[in-house]
């Protein structure tokens, strides 16, 4: 049976055998058409799928007859059976997997005799059916082509318009991804494999080599911009789009660079043709300008003592240079130089500029400094000039800034130096409303609603201040035998307090599964509402819940007897918490008296009288005997 046949895979075609004294075991499908007695051999071969197996008989000593088959012993599929003795018979393995096929070698009637078999597997022809993308742009390679087609597996050679690729990988196959070599020109793709029956097949149609559009470069008047100014870029090169690598440093609009943040960006101008986009590029430094947000406007020192002038900016890349002035010359100011022989500087080059043992004659000077950023933004001067004032009086300890709550009251202080007399010394207080350094002299009175005090000296005591006060400023201007000091300034802020609207309400319930609420209504800068519980409604206040009402549930099992409850309402510091009034909570169990409290009943007999109070009706409920 097939189970014994002969493997042609082991064996070299064509061969000579025969059939003579072997058995017959089958029954040819076209033996109808003669006597299937004769004896017959057995031959097998691996067909994989795709392959072509041509097998037949070059020479036969007798009548023979033949059947090819595939499959498994028992479950053949025949593919020919045939009463011819020279013939080839062609079958092609198109299942999708490999297949065993088998040569029935019979005969007419019972003729048994020698015979030589030929065959030959042939494997698939490698096709190349279509690649993607279609085209490619410039000479340059590194671009993936995957190429679908069949018979790659034994892939050996990929080939664009003659050129060996740079790489290929075998995805499958039906599938091929080829790296395209440096140099290709439009041409087809050829693949070659092993094993196939044409060892190389290449693409119909051809692929499109596109040349890179010339885009001419970028150019600008800088490479650096400071915010908020533009740079403007252009390219001669028509039709091409603007990017910017970093909106949020800098936005490209049609060529027009707007600063956003401080940074460097990458400016791209794209220009495509034929599928293909050429980019040229133009690198700019983005930075904030120079901005001076604040300094130092003067000082007022004693002589011989330290002055110290600073200035706040923002800005990229910031350096510092300090300068003197006497309205005739201007001095540039470094650690290591004196302008009049007595003084120091240091910090000349920085934010800060400390002026060591301040004689008498500097007072004569005015100072500024000159905040330079990275180019190309400007550099910023202070303006005006920083005033130097030098006595003998100045001001130790500039008054602190104050914050209440509406209604109260508060003093401004400020200490003096100097070697003077105090009854030598002069106070003045001025204040300012609107922060528009409208400075206006403070006397004893009425200020605005404010009530001033002691105006005169260096304690100045304000009362009766309210929310419109909000904001004001106040600063003392101390004279003495030789010079005035004028301290900084101190503001006012002030805090709305807080007030109850609406106490709460005490509440009685019975003892039932019922509900108790209290409720208070609080204004001005409220930040929130505690609720408190005491036995005694005089100490041991324990917090209970929040917010502007209070649920107490009660049950049948709640004690009977009263509970204290008040609200804490909470307000912006220093404005102190309001305690709302002291509510209590009564719980009560009704009483019945029924009269008289017990009797005797005799049957038959009088009847017996009891007496009860009416029905009650508490808090809603109905109680009755």
């Amino acid at each position: 049976m097939c189970s014994g046949a002969f493997d042609l895979g082991a064996l070299v075609s064509p061969i000579t055998s025969s059939t003579v004294g072997y058995t017959n075991s089958v029954i040819a499908s076209c033996g109808s058409t003669f006597t299937t007695t004769a004896p017959e051999s057995f031959y097998s071969i691996e067909v994989p799928n795709g392959y072509t197996l041509t097998i037949g008989l070059t020479a036969s000593s007798y009548d023979s007859a033949h059947t090819l088959a595939y499959g498994t012993c028992g479950t053949l599929t025949e593919v020919i059976c045939r009463d011819t003795e020279v013939i080839n018979e062609v079958w092609t393995n198109t299942t999708g997997s490999t297949q065993t096929a088998y040569w029935i070698q019979d005969g007419w009637s019972s003729g048994s005799g020698t015979f030589t078999l030929a065959w030959e597997l042939t494997p698939p022809p490698v096709v190349v059916a279509s690649f993607d993308p279609t085209f490619i742009c410039g000479q340059d390679g590194g671009d993936s082509v995957v190429i679908t087609g069949s018979n790659f597996t034994g892939a050996t050679s990929v080939q664009f318009n003659g050129i060996e690729v740079a790489s290929f990988t075998i995805d499958s196959d039906t599938q091929i991804t080829a790296v395209v070599p440096a140099g290709d020109t439009a041409g087809v793709i050829t693949v070659a494999a092993e094993p196939s029956s044409n060892g190389s097949a290449s693409s119909v149609d051809a692929l499109i080599v596109n040349a890179f559009p010339v885009v001419n470069p970028i150019t600008g008047a800088a490479t650096a911009l400071c915010m908020p100014n533009t740079l403007v870029l252009s390219s001669t090169s028509p039709g091409g789009t603007w990017s910017s690598s970093n909106e949020a440093v800098a936005t490209v609009v049609g060529g027009t660079v707007t600063g956003v943040s401080e940074g460097a960006v990458t400016i791209s101008y794209s220009v495509t043709d034929n599928g293909c986009t050429t980019v040229v590029t133009y690198d700019v430094d983005i930075y904030e300008p120079v901005v001076i947000n604040s300094f130092t406007p003067s000082q007022t020192v004693v002589t011989g003592s330290d002055a110290t002038f600073s200035v706040d900016a923002t800005g990229s890349g910031l350096t510092y240079q300090w300068f003197a002035t006497d309205g005739l010359d201007t001095f540039t100011l470094n650690d290591s130089f004196t302008i009049l022989g007595d003084e120091t500087y240091s910090g000349s080059t920085s934010s800060t500029l400390v002026i060591g043992s301040v004689p008498f004659d500097l007072g004569t000077f005015t100072f500024y400094c000159e905040v330079t950023g990275t180019s190309p933004c400007s550099p910023e001067t202070t303006t005006p000039n920083s005033i130097l004032s030098v006595g003998d009086t100045g001001i130790a300890t500039d008054p602190a800034d104050v914050t209440l709550c509406d209604g109260g009251s508060t003093t401004f202080t400020v200490v003096r130096s100097g070697e003077e007399l105090e009854e030598d010394i002069e106070y003045r207080w001025e204040y300012d409303a609107d922060g528009l350094e409208n400075w206006i002299s403070v006397v004893d009175g009425d200020l605005d609603g404010m009530t001033i005090a002691d105006a005169e000296t260096s304690v100045l005591s304000v009362s009766t201040i309210t929310l419109v006060h909000n904001g004001y400023r106040f600063r003392a201007i101390v004279t003495g035998n030789a010079n005035a000091a004028t301290s900084n300034s101190a503001t006012l802020t002030v805090n709305e307090g807080v007030s109850i609207a609406t106490q709460p309400a005490s509440a009685l319930v019975c003892r039932i599964d019922t509900s108790a609420n209290f409720s208070v209504t609080a204004a001005g800068d409220v930040t929130g509402i505690q609720w408190q519980s005491s036995p005694n409604g005089v100490d041991s206040w324990t917090n209970v819940d929040t917010g502007a009402s209070l649920t107490v549930a009660v049950s049948a099992s709640s004690p009977v007897g009263v509970t204290y409850y008040r609200a804490v309402v909470s307000g912006n510091a220093p404005c102190l918490p309001l305690n709302s009034d002291v509510v209590t909570l009564t719980i009560q169990q009704p009483t019945i008296e029924v009269t008289p409290s017990s009797a005797t009943y005799c049957l038959p007999g009088d009847a017996v009288s009891l007496t009860a109070s009416e029905p009650l009706l508490i808090l809603g409920h109905l109680l009755q005997v």
